[in-house]
C-alpha cells in the first residue's frame, strides 16, 4: 500500500478530525496542528494508538517535520485530508511547517519512551551495515552480557530513515517494548497467567540495557548493594530504612536474586509465584535456616516447625519489631504463652490444650461463638474450625487472616474469585477485603452485609 503527503493547504474536513481526535483538536487551524495539540493531551500512550491511527511525531528546528500512521489508516485518512502518493510507506512528511510547540512537548516527554529519533548527528546511508554503526558506536557490542540480537545487526532492532535534509535512526517498533516482545514473545503479560512484575508488562528498559552491560541479564544495576547499586532499590524501599527496635533480613546483604526470580509467574494467589519466589515457603527459608539448629528450634519452644509456612509469622525483609515479627500477632504467641493453646509436642507432631481449634478459640473468644450462633443470616465458613480463615500466630493484616483480607474469603466463594479473570474490579472487594462490606461471622442482614441498605453502605 502507498502513503501520503499531507498537503499544504488546510485539510478537506476539519470536522472529522475533531470527531476522531475528540475536543482536543481544533477544526479552525486545519493543518498538522490536529496531531501535536492531541497526542499532547492525550499523554504518552496516544503516541501508540490514536483512535484507528498509530501515530509518531518527530520535530525539526522547532517544526512538525513528520508524523508515521499505520499503514491500515491511510484509505481512511485520504477520504479526509487532501492526500497525494508518496513512495515512503507509512511516512507522512509534513509540507506545510506550520511551527507547532505541542510537537516540542510531545518530543520532550516521551522520546526516550517512544521510537522517534532526534536528528542522527552525521548522514547515513539507508543501507548502511553494523560495521558503520560500530565504528562510532563499538561500546554497545562490549561487556559481560552482550544482547544476542547485537550479533544479529545493528537493523534488527534500528531503521535508518533519510529525508532530504535529515537522517534518523528508529526502533523498527513504535515502542522498546514492543520491539523487545518481537522476539521474546513469552513475556508478554497479555499471554502470561499469573502476577506479572509492573515493568515487564511495557517497559522493559527500566531494568535492562537493550545493547550491553556489566550485570547478568543485561541489567541496568546488580541486583545487590545499597540503594545507590541495588536495582531492584530503584522502585523497592526495602531494607533501607529500619526502626531502631525492628529487624533485617541479612538476606537482603547476599542480593535480592537469592529468594527472587523476576519473571517467575503461576497460579495466582500462591505466594511463590506471587512474589517470583525462586521456591515456596518453607523450602526456600530452610536453604540457610537449619531446622537442627538448636537456638532456632528454642526460638520455636520446641514446636515443630519445619513444615510451616514462616511467612505467616514473618516478614522476609525487615519488621518493626525483632525476629522479622510479622505486623499483626496473637496475644498468646506475641507474650510467648506458647502453654495457652499447645500441650508439649509428641512424636513431631503439635499438640492443643483442648480437644480441637475451635474449642480452643472460643475459651477466649466466646463472643464470636455467640455471633456465629445466634445470627440471622448464618455464614457456613464460620461453623467450621475458626483456622480455615485465620492464622493462630500472626499476620501482616489485622484480624489475622490466615492469607490475606482477600484471599481467605477466595478459597471457598470460587464464584466471586472467577471474577478477578476481569479487567476491571472493585477495590473494597479485591483490595481492601471482604470484609469491607461484609460480616464474616454473621450478620442480621441479607448476604451477610453490614447494613441493612446497600446503598447506604456503597455511599460511606
Amino acid at each position: 500500500m502507498g502513503c501520503s503527503e499531507i498537503s499544504s493547504g488546510p485539510m478537506k474536513k476539519a470536522t472529522h478530525c475533531a470527531r476522531l481526535h475528540g475536543s482536543f483538536a481544533d477544526g479552525r487551524r486545519g493543518k498538522c496542528a490536529f496531531w501535536a495539540v492531541a497526542i499532547r493531551n492525550r499523554g504518552s500512550s496516544a503516541v501508540q494508538e490514536l483512535g484507528p491511527h498509530r501515530v509518531e511525531a518527530s520535530v525539526e528546528k522547532g517544526y512538525c517535520a513528520e508524523v508515521r500512521v499505520n499503514p491500515r489508516a491511510q484509505d481512511s485518512l485520504r477520504a479526509t485530508h487532501n492526500l497525494k502518493p508518496n513512495h515512503h510507506p507509512t511516512i507522512f512528511p509534513v509540507i506545510h511547517k506550520a511551527r507547532v510547540l505541542a510537537c516540542l512537548v510531545l518530543v520532550a516527554v516521551v522520546a526516550v519512551k517512544t521510537a522517534s529519533a532526534a536528528k542522527h548527528p552525521v548522514p547515513l546511508d539507508p543501507k548502511a551495515d553494523t560495521s558503520t554503526c560500530l565504528a562510532c558506536h563499538e561500546d554497545k557490542s562490549k561487556g559481560k552480557a552482550v544482547h544476542s540480537a547485537i550479533a544479529m545487526g545493528c537493523t534488527t532492532c534500528h531503521e535508518i530513515r533519510v529525508t532530504k535534509d535529515a537522517t534518523r535512526v528508529k526502533l523498527t517498533k513504535i515502542t522498546p517494548t514492543a520491539l523487545c516482545l518481537s522476539c521474546h514473545e513469552d513475556k508478554k503479560a497479555a499471554g502470561i497467567k499469573g502476577t506479572v512484575h509492573s515493568p515487564a508488562v511495557r517497559d522493559c528498559i527500566k531494568c535492562h540495557d537493550p545493547h550491553s552491560s556489566d550485570n547478568k541479564d543485561q541489567l541496568l544495576k546488580a541486583e545487590s548493594g545499597g540503594e545507590k547499586e541495588n536495582l531492584c532499590l530503584s522502585c523497592h524501599n526495602i531494607g533501607e530504612k529500619v526502626p531502631e527496635k525492628g529487624s533485617r533480613h541479612a538476606a537482603l546483604d547476599m542480593g535480592c536474586d537469592s529468594c527472587h526470580v523476576t519473571h517467575k509467574t503461576g497460579e495466582i494467589g500462591k505466594v511463590e509465584f506471587d512474589f517470583h519466589l525462586t521456591k515456596g515457603s518453607p523450602a526456600l527459608c530452610l536453604d540457610c535456616h537449619d531446622i537442627k539448629d538448636a537456638k532456632l528450634a528454642s526460638a520455636h519452644r520446641n514446636q515443630p516447625f519445619e513444615k510451616a509456612d514462616c511467612l505467616t509469622c514473618h516478614d522476609p525483609h525487615q519488621s518493626d519489631a525483632p525476629k522479622l515479627m510479622a505486623r499483626f500477632t496473637h496475644p498468646p504467641f506475641a507474650d510467648k504463652q506458647c502453654e495457652v493453646c499447645h500441650a508439649p509436642a509428641k512424636d513431631g507432631k503439635v499438640v492443643l490444650a483442648q480437644a480441637d481449634a475451635k474449642s480452643l478459640c472460643v475459651s477466649c473468644h466466646d463472643d464470636k461463638a455467640k455471633l456465629i450462633e445466634s445470627a440471622k443470616v448464618q455464614h457456613p465458613g464460620a461453623a467450621g474450625d475458626c483456622t480455615d480463615c485465620h492464622n493462630p500466630h500472626a499476620s501482616r493484616q489485622s484480624g489475622l487472616p490466615k492469607t490475606d483480607k482477600v484471599n481467605a474469603c477466595l478459597s471457598c466463594h470460587s464464584d466471586v474469585a472467577d471474577l478477578t479473570k476481569k479487567k476491571v474490579h472493585h477495590q473494597p472487594a479485591f483490595v481492601e477485603g471482604c470484609s469491607t462490606c461484609h460480616e464474616p461471622h454473621g450478620s442480621e442482614n441479607l448476604h451477610l452485609l453490614r447494613t441493612s441498605s446497600t446503598n447506604g453502605l456503597c455511599m460511606e
